[in-house]
């Protein structure tokens, strides 16, 4: 599955290096290696002229890693990948047939996907969705259809805090998930508030790609105590902090949902890597048998000899107001904002005190909009781009 804001250019990137079979779209793709086998309204069906079958028959999906499939960067699941991760998340949100979700996510998204093999695996309903949290048509068809259940990012539940969730129809609604990054720790306990009211579930998840994409998953309950966990391992899963050092360390996973290794043409379909421990790249720790993440590996940062972990700094100087992203160049800290810093100097010499950071790498760039990938993650590469 291949996002529709995927660019003609990338699209054929793809064709080119993973040549595949059949191609479902409405996009115009002309290449002569394929012809139209069906077409019906808007779509068609392309077939391959002549069929290159070398696949593993255990591989099941490919799902882009980042927000963009330009890359062409595969990750490789099999059907048992999916399965036993499909099979955890029902266990864990108790999924049966009485259960009914509405689409808020692209199936190419491993989140998207997830929610839709997991409700099919329950025999759950799932009702198919074009609106947005914006429109009073989502909320009409959710309270319509007796919707008991819809997921979402970040940015999903940073509108349904603006909305009155008190004042919307969701007497069938008996609960929401939460993954695909960090959501605010005041939206978070206002969520587990007003939810706890409402005698109704909240979920906070934790995955990435490579895991099918589930890791850990954290319950209202959870969240009441602490708010900024990402909870326990899901069912049939084991997470340990790798490299401790003071409390702190590596997330890594193991599990049945571990992918088989990445893809980046055809040839890279025939084998699967045998991959035992997964690692996240995320900085974490454990406290009261909970999992706590506190930044990424890559953000960490070393200028002339000073360690700083940019996931810190960015929380710091939101936590006195200023929005903003931050990005380590060239022995440098490029501080992204979309307005303007007053008494630039005088926050230079906070982040010097606190950070031990020399003024002089510590520079402030303003941009009209912050870049977000397809994910509605933050595009780090993007901002690396504009120095």
């Amino acid at each position: 599955p291949i996002s529709s804001n995927t660019s003609k250019k990338s699209i054929n990137k793809i064709i080119k290096n993973f040549s595949p079979e059949i191609i479902f779209t409405k996009e115009s793709i002309v290449n002569k290696n394929y012809k139209k086998l069906y077409s019906f309204g808007l779509y068609k069906i392309l077939r391959k002229k002549d069929l290159i079958r070398k696949i593993n028959k255990e591989l099941a999906l490919l799902l882009s890693t980042s927000g963009s499939t330009g890359e062409s960067k595969y990750v490789k699941l099999t059907y048992k990948n999916i399965y036993f991760n499909a099979l955890s998340i029902k266990k864990y949100l108790d999924l049966d047939s009485s259960h009914s979700t509405i689409t808020t996510l692209p199936i190419h998204y491993s989140y998207g996907i997830s929610v839709i093999n997991s409700h099919l695996l329950a025999d759950a309903k799932i009702y198919i969705n074009k609106f947005s949290f914006f429109e009073k048509d989502f909320w009409h068809n959710l309270a319509k259809n007796k919707i008991t259940n819809f997921s979402g990012v970040p940015f999903h539940f940073e509108i349904l805090h603006k909305l009155n969730i008190e004042k919307l129809n969701l007497n069938s609604l008996k609960f929401c998930t939460q993954a695909g990054g960090k959501l605010n720790v005041e939206i978070i306990k206002s969520f587990v508030q007003k939810f706890s009211k409402l005698k109704k579930k909240f979920y906070v998840m934790y995955g990435q790609t490579e895991a099918s994409p589930r890791i850990s998953y954290a319950d209202e309950k959870d969240l009441a105590k602490y708010p900024e966990t990402i909870g326990k391992p899901v069912p049939g899963g084991k997470i340990i902090i790798k490299n401790l050092k003071e409390n702190l360390g590596e997330i890594c996973y193991i599990g049945k949902n571990v992918f088989n290794g990445y893809a980046k043409n055809r040839n890279e379909l025939q084998k699967l890597e045998k991959i035992n421990i997964l690692r996240t790249g995320d900085i974490g720790k454990k406290k009261q048998n909970l999992l706590f993440i506190t930044g990424r590996l890559s953000r960490f940062q070393k200028i002339y000899g000073v360690r700083v972990n940019l996931d810190v700094l960015e929380k710091y100087l939101n936590n006195i107001k200023i929005k903003c992203f931050c990005v380590f160049k060239s022995n440098k800290i490029f501080i992204f904002t979309t307005k303007l810093v007053e008494n630039e100097n005088d926050i230079k010499i906070l982040i010097k005190n606190d950070f031990e950071i020399n003024m002089n790498t510590i520079k402030f760039i303003k941009i009209n909009k912050f870049p977000y990938n397809l994910n509605n993650k933050i595009d780090y590469k993007i901002l690396n781009e504009k120095i």
